[in-house]
């Protein structure tokens, strides 16, 4: 990712199960806006998950966010929350290359 994605990098995390669920199903799905954007800005969008159902999916049901899988036992905190944070809070660790 670190040849596509040098200019800006948009993530999020959705620790929890049901939150992850939104970016499998095409029914609970939000909407096309990540998909005009990455095509208008050329901008890269990640998504920290749980996979507790071992899926194994890589790709957002529209196909424009990648999904970055974390095991929910490696997680420091046990509150879902405060793993949340962790993610948001620390992007340079995630994503070293990205200028903005």
């Amino acid at each position: 990712y670190s040849k596509n994605c040098t200019d800006m990098v948009v993530y999020g995390a959705a620790i929890e199960e049901e939150k992850a669920k939104m970016l499998r199903s095409s029914l609970l799905f939000m909407g096309t806006q990540s998909i005009e954007s990455k095509k208008l800005h050329n901008t890269c969008f990640f998504q920290f998950i749980t996979d507790t159902e071992n899926t194994g999916d890589e790709l957002s049901v529209d196909g424009s966010q990648y999904l970055i899988i974390v095991d929910p036992a490696k997680l420091p905190y046990e509150n879902h929350r405060r793993n949340t944070q962790f993610f948001k809070y620390n992007p340079g660790l995630f994503f070293p290359w990205a200028d903005r």
